[in-house]
């Protein structure tokens, strides 16, 4: 496992732990909840995305918390539980929640994307 990771949401202070890498059926969640997430984004005259009409950011989010809850792997952070399930995964404080919503986010993209480390021959 990597080092733990600080969360900077200061209500939900803390660490998670990621896997080193990520298996293929955290792969398929996350690129799964990706397109479910983008078929709530349109792309207006102004080529800008945007969320769909009627649809709240919280829609958006809410396909990925599966996928976030299967990749991280120890969860250390206050007001969470630390097993979460989709049930008591936090949305409140909406600022708060938010904001570590988009820390997860930026984190499991991190190790997504990650390239393949360079290893020396023997």
């Amino acid at each position: 496992m990597r080092p733990p990771i600080t969360c900077p949401v200061k209500h939900f202070e803390g660490t998670i732990v990621l896997p080193d890498c990520m298996n293929y059926e955290q792969i398929i969640a996350w690129e799964k909840s990706q397109v479910i997430a983008d078929e709530l984004i349109v792309t207006d005259e102004d080529g800008k995305r945007r969320l769909a009409p009627g649809v709240f950011v919280n829609e958006l989010r809410a396909p990925k918390i599966p996928a976030i809850l299967l990749i991280v792997y120890e969860w250390h952070l206050k007001n969470v539980p630390a097993k979460p399930t989709v049930s008591t995964f936090p949305a409140s404080p909406a600022k708060s929640a938010a904001l570590l919503y988009d820390w997860l986010m930026e984190e499991i993209s991190k190790l997504y994307a990650e390239e393949d480390l360079e290893i020396p021959n023997a």
